[in-house]
């Protein structure tokens, strides 16, 4: 299912922006297609767009020890980007990639801050949309850290069946933080009743 721009608008409304605000932002979104793990921003390059994902799912990766390691998942309505690489245009230190085909809307920096800029309030819907992003940054690392690998896995089952059923297991693996192999033991303990 495609979130229509109508939906999104209704979203960033009850962020507190004003509907004719959340429409004028809107109106410079383009829908942008991405292929299962298909490269949304690469590492080392600056930042130029914030995405809202309108159907699947991106994560952020960081690089640890030589691997990627998921460290945040964006999935329906959610905004994403790499913050201090698109407030401070400095490389990424992160990079984003699909989990399974996607479509999301960008908008890109200079539409932002032309919409942040052009109006009285647009600094404060600015700093809505920041706090926004840390907020669901802040929970994704809170169920990191307080629930388990099998816990986070049902989470992520219940809110994304069908990223679940379509991305390769070593992907679901990286977004909880685990080897493919205790992945597959979760499977099947669940699978079995445990």
């Amino acid at each position: 299912m495609l979130l229509s721009l109508e939906m999104v608008s209704a979203s960033l409304r009850q962020l507190g922006i004003r509907a004719a605000a959340a429409d004028a932002l809107l109106a410079t979104a383009r829908l942008r297609h991405l292929p299962k793990q298909g490269l949304w921003l690469e590492r080392g390059r600056v930042a130029s767009a914030i995405a809202i994902v309108a159907e699947g799912a991106l994560a952020q990766f960081y690089p640890l020890d030589g691997e990627e390691r998921a460290c945040y998942n964006a999935t329906l309505g959610a905004l994403l980007t790499a913050v201090s690489s698109f407030v401070y245009q400095r490389p990424a230190a992160e990079q984003s990639a699909s989990l399974v085909e996607t479509q999301l809307y960008e908008i890109s920096r200079a539409d932002y801050y032309a919409w942040v800029e052009g109006r009285p309030e647009g600094w404060r819907d600015h700093a809505r949309l920041l706090e926004y992003q840390l907020a669901c940054v802040d929970d994704s690392r809170r169920e990191a850290i307080s629930l388990t690998a099998a816990e986070r896995y049902q989470h992520l089952l219940a809110a994304e069946p069908a990223t679940i059923r379509e991305a390769p297991l070593h992907v679901i693996a990286d977004v909880l933080g685990i080897s493919a192999q205790h992945l597959s033991r979760i499977r099947r303990a669940l699978a079995q009743g445990g």
